[in-house]
């Protein structure tokens, strides 16, 4: 490979895609997005973090004539959550969405979805941006087909699998927990994403510009 291209290389994503073919179709229009994160390529590439997504393709369900309950009823009930904020008209983010007229047919006119359900950056590389950058690029090679992005703010500190990540030195980290929940949404909104009102949901609207890494705070080191 051209070394001119490896010396541009700022961060390194290796995707895991899985998309088994499942037996309940419902379950066959959702993907499951693993990206081990690393700053460089190549020889000089250091594993800082990992990004875990979920991609809803929504359009393919209602066009096979199946129910988006179903669909959202599959593997976790984080999804079962999400189908209560879109799409009940009580939910957080459908009335955000009505509110501020970001889809005039909603919930009937509906791109596909991508959620990002985690980001773990390693202490020592805390503080540069990175998972925002990981965030970002992630949205750039799933979000083509979909208008929205959307993250639940959760601290890992707090997080019930906290215990699971002894590495991540998460003592270090805020120990109040709404002080944490408001600094990870200011955290957030540097790359773009909106606060929905009475949750801890945040949106991002790709019909929007896209930050730059300058204008996240990116750091290259």
């Amino acid at each position: 490979m051209n070394s001119d291209f490896l010396n541009e290389v700022l961060m390194y994503i290796e995707f895991n895609i899985s998309d088994a073919l499942l037996a309940e179709d419902s379950a066959n229009f959702i993907t499951t997005i693993y990206g081990k994160i690393f700053m460089g390529y190549d020889e000089t590439k250091r594993h800082v973090g990992d990004i875990e997504a979920t991609y809803i393709d929504i359009e393919s369900a209602i066009n096979n004539g199946c129910p988006l309950f179903q669909v959202f009823d599959q593997l976790t009930q984080e999804l079962c959550d999400y189908y209560k904020a879109l799409f009940l008209p009580t939910g957080a983010i459908y009335k955000y969405i009505v509110n501020n007229e970001l889809d005039f047919d909603w919930p009937e006119s509906f791109d596909n979805l991508l959620l990002i359900n985690r980001v773990r950056i390693y202490p020592h590389f805390r503080g540069k941006q990175y998972g925002l950058a990981a965030i970002l690029r992630t949205i750039q090679k799933f979000g083509p087909a979909c208008q929205f992005a959307i993250l639940e703010v959760k601290p890992l500190q707090f997080a019930p699998e906290a215990q699971d990540y002894p590495t991540m030195k998460l003592e270090q980290l805020a120990a109040n927990e709404k002080q944490a929940t408001m600094k990870l949404k200011d955290h957030y909104a540097k790359m773009g994403f909106e606060s929905i009102p009475d949750s801890n949901l945040m949106l991002f609207n790709r019909l929007y510009k896209q930050p730059s890494l300058e204008e996240i705070g990116f750091i290259d080191e």
